[in-house]
C-alpha cells in the first residue's frame, strides 16, 4: 500500500513539474539596431549597431505571456563636427555606447502568428568611446544606467522561428551635464530574428 502511494506521489509530482515547465520557453536572438540620441546641441544622426542575446518567456495562456531578455547592444549616434567655417573641415564623429539591456515585456499573441509587446527596459553601460578622424577617445561623463520603454510587433513563423521590430525610447539623460542643450537620451529602432528552443 505504501509503495502504491509513493508511486502515485512521484507520478503526480512529475506531471505537475512537466506542466509547470511547459509554461516556460527559452531562446536566442540577434539583429541590428539603428540608434541615435535626442540631443539638441548636436543634431545627431542614426548609426547602425548589432544586438545579440537570449530570452525567457513565461506563458500565462495561449494569448498572453511575459518575456524577459538579456541583450548586448551597440548604441549611440553620429554627428557632424566643424573645425572651421570651411566645408572641407567638416567630418562625422560617432558616439559608441555598449549596453547590457534587460527588457521585461508583456506580450499578446494574435491568431496567425502576429504579436504585440510592451514593457520597461533597464540598460547597464559596459563601455563608451567617441570616434572621429580614426581616433578613439573615452567618454568620461556617461551615466551607468539607462531606463527606457520598449514596444514592438513581431511574427512567429512557427513554434521556433520569429522576427521582431521594436522601438526603444530612453527617458534618462545619458550624460551628467546639467545644461539642457547637452542632455542626450537614447532612441533605438531594432530588427531581430529569434529562435525558440
Amino acid at each position: 500500500m505504501n509503495l502504491k502511494r509513493l508511486a502515485a506521489l512521484v507520478i503526480g509530482l512529475g506531471l505537475g513539474s512537466t506542466a509547470l515547465w511547459a509554461q516556460w520557453s527559452f531562446g536566442v536572438k540577434g539583429g541590428l539596431n539603428a540608434s541615435k540620441m535626442k540631443w539638441e546641441a548636436m543634431d545627431p544622426k542614426f548609426k547602425v549597431g548589432a544586438q545579440v542575446g537570449g530570452f525567457a518567456t513565461y506563458h500565462l495562456n495561449e494569448e498572453w505571456s511575459l518575456q524577459t531578455e538579456l541583450l548586448y547592444a551597440l548604441q549611440g549616434c553620429r554627428f557632424e563636427v566643424w573645425e572651421s567655417l570651411d566645408e572641407k573641415d567638416k567630418f562625422m564623429a560617432k558616439d559608441n555606447l555598449h549596453y547590457l539591456n534587460i527588457p521585461v515585456l508583456a506580450r499578446f499573441q494574435f491568431a496567425g502568428g502576429l504579436y504585440f509587446e510592451l514593457g520597461p527596459q533597464v540598460g547597464f553601460l559596459l563601455g563608451e568611446y567617441q570616434k572621429y578622424k580614426d581616433e578613439r577617445h573615452r567618454i568620461e561623463d556617461t551615466k551607468p544606467v539607462d531606463v527606457a520603454l520598449a514596444g514592438g510587433v513581431g511574427y512567429a513563423f512557427n513554434e521556433h522561428l520569429e522576427w521582431n521590430f521594436r522601438y526603444v525610447h530612453g527617458f534618462l539623460p545619458t550624460r551628467k551635464s546639467l545644461n539642457d542643450d547637452f542632455k542626450s537620451m537614447n532612441r533605438s529602432m531594432q530588427l531581430s530574428l529569434g529562435y525558440r528552443f
